[in-house]
């Protein structure tokens, strides 16, 4: 067989053995996709979103419109900041949603720039709370319909763990309108005439997650055809999630993190599938 291989002039001894050992590897591999796909089969079976008059007209659209919403939020996010218009909301002040270890966290902008350079993040002023726990709720996208079924915030300076962070722009959900009057270098060096000044402020924007303090900024004003672009489509899916029934449901929540893993399980499987196929 290695005098036939070497006839043919294309193929040299280091791209045989190389493939040899590739085919190998892929070969050891089979086995490992095969019982990822099977566990997360037995896993997927094993999730049950109880039956639900309201949520099974539509919480899948619903779901589905949320998500792609979030998707090209994030685009928003990163197209945006090609522009000087963009890059002015990256301002000193500008309250801020953003995920934390997948954690729903307010915060505030502490320097009007970005860096990182092909993966840019901003430096904010953490409001999360101290010990924070995942909520159910941190499932859901930050959209103007849901932000009821949002945990509540940490109200006061004492509750918040307070301090400075780098975070990358494709982890921030939302650029609010709200500038906060607050002096920042007197919060970050724990002040007392600083947090004095500042717990009021503080206080009533986290009162409630329904508050217009947390009404995003306007985007309107970027002018670039491709971001316009973007902001039509994202316009599009929050049309289309919003009426959906399922949000009149009083265990939407519940409901949609039994939706949630469904999916992802069975992405997972899909593509565990799709690799043993294709190796096989």
């Amino acid at each position: 067989m290695i005098l036939n291989l070497l006839r043919v002039v294309a193929l040299k001894i280091e791209e045989m053995i190389k493939r040899s050992f590739s085919e190998n590897a892929t070969q050891a591999l089979l086995p490992e996709h095969e019982k990822q796909v099977k566990l997360s089969e037995s896993d997927l079976a094993k999730v049950k979103r109880p039956r639900c008059d309201m949520c099974d007209v539509d919480m899948s659209k619903c779901h589905d419109n949320a998500m792609s919403f979030q998707t090209v939020t994030t685009n928003l996010h990163l197209s945006s900041i090609g522009s000087p218009i963009g890059r002015r909301t990256i301002s000193a002040k500008r309250l801020v949603v953003f995920r934390k270890d997948g954690i729903r966290t307010a915060g505030i902008i502490l320097r009007d720039s970005l860096s990182g350079g092909a993966a840019p993040t901003l430096e904010l002023l953490s409001l999360g709370r101290r010990n924070p726990v995942r909520d159910a709720s941190d499932v859901l996208p930050f959209i103007p319909q849901l932000r009821r079924f949002f945990s509540p915030l940490a109200k006061s300076i004492t509750e918040m763990d307070m301090k400075a962070m780098r975070v990358p722009l494709h982890d921030i959900e939302a650029f609010t309108q709200t500038m906060l009057k607050v002096d920042l270098d007197g919060l970050l060096k724990g002040r007392e005439e600083a947090e004095s000044s500042a717990r009021t402020e503080i206080h009533r924007v986290c009162s409630s997650w329904e508050s217009p303090s947390w009404d995003e900024l306007d985007w309107s004003r970027l002018k670039d055809l491709h971001v316009r672009d973007i902001l039509g489509l994202r316009q599009q899916k929050l049309r289309d999630a919003d009426g959906a029934r399922c949000m009149a449901c009083p265990r939407f929540v519940l409901h949609v993190r039994k939706l949630d893993p469904r999916r992802l399980l069975a992405t997972d499987s899909e593509c565990s599938s799709q690799c043993t196929t294709t190796n096989g």
